[in-house]
């Protein structure tokens, strides 16, 4: 799962509000509805297939949400809940205290101005990348503000913290392999709102450092990366996240590694020298390896630039202006055994009652921003499937959509294959927004040419398709439909072949079976039986030829770098085939693979977002 401006994810639907005051103060709120996303794992073709219906359930609840935000007074509380059913909804404000944010006393005692209130009107925010990820000025000078507005954004900037306290206890010599901290946000602590943080005077809830002006890695600086690794070994530290956007180079050209990937190596020599050839030497072999093939496409935060406003109509009663800014929502992979338990601090929302507080002190002509992602139809246009999370132990769906439906078991394509977590939130949503750009023009955009295509019942008569004896590519496709069925439904996503190197470990049962035969071998054949009998609904894509090429690189990458792939293209076959089998000629590959975690592993290394 990733954090953002707005969440729509098991524990429920998420809205982060900010409201500008006439002098410039932003107060924020957080608005949880209940949950219409199932847990479990979901796989590609079931996530589009529900996409649209989890897409109208999260903007409807907005929709709810606007037309009550005139019951809620901005600065009283920092959380509401929307309950209610059949149009007869209210907000109930609730105070959500955030857990702890203990600051070392090593960083504490180097930081300029430790404390800075969240209200101060020296700290201005001018721009949200995420809705935790901020733009600022402060005492006149620029500066990037990470602010935590829930339990995950919070448990973030603890591993924020951690890793640049343990940077600073390390020595000068590796502290400037982060940018400095000018302080620390506190939010007062005689407010109504309190997030639990370490702070004189206040809870500590976020954090303001010198903004990364820089640019992401390139290939010819491996020989001052390999420097500041070992910099980092000899300090006793290690980076447990190294890929393409967790390494910046600023102007001077010094190397930053981001503070939230710092950690200490194992006191056990052999299970150190292991994880420091693992986290390492492999990762930046692997990540320079790709360099020599492509460009490093990842942009830094500034590069990316904070989201722009698009005006929103206001509801009549609520007399104020809404801007709502937009957003992506990236799919991270969450381990079980990571969640932090929030019950005891946020109550469910089938447990509230009692009356809606009223509203006191109204002022007229505050301004209210909405922020939200393009939360999930993005999906269908250049990320990932949603991976929700992914149990070690079972592989199980709610299914069709997830909302009142008993669980499925789905047969896993990889028995052995563990969760591969991805690349920091922080860093990944860079790589979605530099591809999204202009994109990025309403609340669901679902483009024909990207969005995965779903079969309806006036498609066909049938579930199956036919196979008549002619074009001759048929009979191939036959033998081997049923053992492929499963894979077509989900390599559209392919079509975009920078998502799904982007996040390795939201794909694997995709690459995984895309890249192995049967499918390899076969699926050119029933394209071209399909597309010849006017089948094409059973291709789930009106974008076969990006499909193809999706496929063709991520394969041979994975086989060009680590051995572990598939060098063959599909090849489409033309009118004069007239073959009953799939000619021996054409190579598998894949087939020598000793397991089907070897290629995932190889394109995880690709990208170096594998635990």
């Amino acid at each position: 799962m990733g954090d953002d401006l707005g969440l729509n994810e098991p524990q429920g639907r998420f809205y982060f509000f900010v409201q500008e005051s006439e002098n410039g103060e932003e107060k924020a709120l957080v608005v949880q509805a209940a949950t219409v996303v199932p847990e479990g794992y979901l796989h590609a073709a079931v996530v589009a297939e529900c996409l649209s219906e989890w897409d109208r359930e999260f903007n409807h609840a907005l929709d709810v949400v606007h037309s009550l935000l005139w019951s809620i007074d901005f600065g009283q509380t920092n959380w509401a809940y929307l309950i209610g059913s059949n149009n007869n909804y209210r907000l109930v404000p609730r105070n959500v205290r955030l857990s702890r944010c203990e600051i070392p006393s090593a960083l504490h005692s180097r930081v300029s101005a430790p404390f800075i209130p969240e209200s101060s009107p020296e700290l201005k925010i001018t721009g949200y990348v995420t809705g935790q990820e901020r733009f600022g000025v402060w005492r006149g000078r620029k500066v990037d503000v990470f602010v935590a507005w829930d339990e995950r954004s919070m448990r973030d900037l603890r591993r924020m913290v951690e890793g640049l306290g343990r940077l600073y206890e390390a020595g000068r010599s590796v502290e400037g392999l982060a940018s400095e901290v000018l302080g620390f946000v506190v939010r007062d602590s005689s407010s109504r709102v309190r997030g639990l943080g370490m702070g004189r005077g206040g809870d500590v809830v976020g954090i303001v450092r010198q903004p990364e002006w820089g640019r992401t890695v390139r290939r010819e600086d491996k020989s001052k990366v390999y420097r500041a690794i070992s910099l980092l070994e000899r300090a006793g530290l290690m980076c447990d996240f190294i890929c393409p956007s967790s390494i910046t180079v600023s102007p001077a050209g010094d190397v930053r590694i981001a503070p939230e990937t710092i950690t200490v190596q194992p006191a056990d020599p052999v299970a150190r020298e292991e994880a420091l050839e693992d986290f390492h030497w492999s990762r930046l072999s692997g990540m320079f390896a790709l360099f020599e093939q492509t460009d490093n496409f990842v942009p830094t935060p500034r590069e990316a630039g904070a989201h722009s406003a698009l005006e929103m109509a206001p509801v009549p009663r609520l007399g104020r202006e809404l801007v709502v800014k937009m957003s992506v929502f990236v799919a991270l992979v969450v381990h079980p055994e990571e969640k932090e338990e929030t019950s005891k601090t946020v109550p469910a929302i089938d447990s509230l009652a009692g009356p809606t507080r009223t509203r006191k002190g109204r002022q007229p002509g505050r301004r209210a921003n909405v922020y939200l992602p393009m939360h999930p139809s993005a999906f269908e246009l250049w990320l990932p499937p949603h991976v929700l999370s992914v149990s070690r132990s079972a592989w199980k769906v709610i299914g069709p959509c997830g909302i009142n439906k008993s669980a499925i078991e789905l047969v896993p394509l990889l028995d052995d294959l563990s969760p591969l977590p991805s690349c920091p939130f922080a860093m990944l949503v860079f790589i979605a927004l530099a591809y999204l750009g202009s994109f990025i023009a309403s609340a669901s955009p679902a483009p024909a040419a990207m969005a995965l295509v779903r079969r309806t019942d006036t498609d066909t008569d049938s579930t199956t398709p036919q196979f008549p004896t002619t074009p001759a590519s048929c009979g191939i496709c036959q033998q081997n439909y049923p053992a492929i069925n499963l894979c077509m439904r989900e390599v559209p996503v392919m079509a975009n072949f920078t998502s799904v190197l982007s996040n390795p470990g939201s794909f694997v049962d995709v690459v995984t079976c895309a890249c192995k035969d049967p499918f390899h071998a076969s699926f050119g054949y029933c394209v071209d039986c399909f597309q010849r009998t006017d089948q094409d609904s059973f291709l789930n894509t009106d974008n076969v030829a990006d499909v193809i090429t999706g496929i063709d690189k991520v394969c041979a990458l994975g086989d060009s770098v680590f051995g572990a792939g598939n060098p063959t293209p599909i090849v489409i076959p033309d009118a004069s085939f007239t073959g009953t089998s799939i000619p021996s000629a054409t190579p598998t590959g894949a087939a020598s693979m000793s397991s089907a975690s070897g290629l995932l592993f190889g394109l995880a290394a690709l990208l170096l977002l594998a635990h």
